[in-house]
This record gives structure tokens, C-alpha cells and sequence, in this order.
């Protein structure tokens, strides 16, 4: 085997031992802090490091534990003028920016976010779902989400494509001034991660 696979079969083998104590203790994947949406576990966030961990020629750290750090939720209906959505987590404001025409006017459901920030064995990585799963909009809502810990550098959107079950760069975009913003054209599960 290559040096290359070595370190990524080395980097995953800390999350495969953590999922097999887990699963051979009889624990649940699921965080006591979570709340009770649909497929909101561990194996999701673990799927996103291991996509990041396979992109990169850096050796994962195993010894680091995969835990929740905070989760926060908010729910809004649905208007016909622009509306901004914020969350705290972590102590940082995130914001989702909905312009007037983002939601078509005989739509008048109701909006669920539910953001969450993880340790893992990469870094932090920073989970939203998005309710109604699938919902698009006719102008696209901008994400703003402070990384206060990263002045420089390039984070990445993720989707999840639930007909593939897997992780998809959205959009990648520099961190200006400790603050990195995304646009978003529908409702899915999202990731911010390097």
C-alpha cells in the first residue's frame, strides 16, 4: 500500500474503533443532546470527516474524541417580505438571510434550522438541517456563520443528496474577518468543514 493510503486507513481507524465500541457497548450513536429529527446522528457527522479526511493527504488524529460541543434550533413561518433567522451556538450568531422573493407567496409553511457543532477527529465541523427537506427557492438565502478561530483560509459547503446518501461540495468560500458566507438555493442537511 501507498503512504497515502496508509495514513487515511490510519486516520479512519480511530472513528471505525469509536463506532465498534459504541455499537459492541450497546450505545446509541445518538447524542443525549440532540434533538429527535429524523437521521440527526453521529454516523452523518462521521460521514462528513471521513469525506474531508479522504480528500487531503493529512494523517487523522484518533486519538480525538467525536462529540457534540452545542446545538440550537429556531423555527419560522413563512412571510412575503425578507426575513433574517439567528442562531446561537457556541456563544457566535449565525444568520440566514431570506430575501423577498426567496419563498414563493402561496407557500405559507413553516421553516425549521437546527445547527450543531461537533469536534472531530478534523477539526470543528458545523451541521445544519434544514426543514422542509427539499424546499427550493427562487432566489437563493445567504448563511452567514462566524469562525472566529479562522481569520484565513477556504471553508467548504456540503449538501447531503438524499438519493445518494452522500456529501457534496455546495460552494467554497474564503474566511474574511473571521466570517465566511455561503449561498444556499434549497433545504437539505448542510456542513461547513475545510
Amino acid at each position: 500500500m501507498g503512504k497515502r493510503m496508509i495514513k487515511v486507513l490510519l486516520g479512519l481507524s480511530g472513528i471505525t474503533v469509536l463506532v465498534v465500541a459504541l455499537f459492541l457497548s450497546g450505545c446509541s450513536l445518538k447524542s443525549p443532546l440532540m434533538s429527535d429529527v429524523e437521521n440527526n446522528d453521529l454516523e452523518a457527522i462521521l460521514s462528513v470527516d471521513q469525506a474531508k479526511e479522504a480528500g487531503t493527504d493529512g494523517l487523522a488524529k484518533p486519538d480525538v474524541n467525536v462529540y457534540l460541543i452545542a446545538s440550537s434550533s429556531k423555527r419560522h413561518e413563512f412571510d412575503d417580505d425578507d426575513f433574517s433567522l439567528s442562531l446561537i451556538l457556541d456563544g457566535q450568531e449565525i444568520v440566514f438571510s431570506f430575501p423577498e422573493d426567496a419563498i414563493d407567496d402561496d407557500d405559507d409553511s413553516e421553516i425549521e434550522i437546527i445547527a450543531e457543532k461537533w469536534n472531530t477527529v478534523n477539526g470543528p465541523v458545523f451541521y445544519y438541517i434544514c426543514l422542509p427537506s427539499g424546499l427550493v427557492f427562487e432566489e437563493p438565502i445567504t448563511l452567514k456563520q462566524p469562525l472566529s478561530n479562522y481569520d484565513n483560509g477556504v471553508k467548504n459547503l456540503y449538501w447531503k443528496d438524499p438519493v445518494t446518501n452522500k456529501w457534496i461540495v455546495e460552494d467554497f468560500e474564503s474566511v474574511v474577518s473571521g466570517v465566511v458566507k455561503f449561498k444556499i438555493s434549497h433545504f437539505s442537511k448542510y456542513a461547513i468543514s475545510d
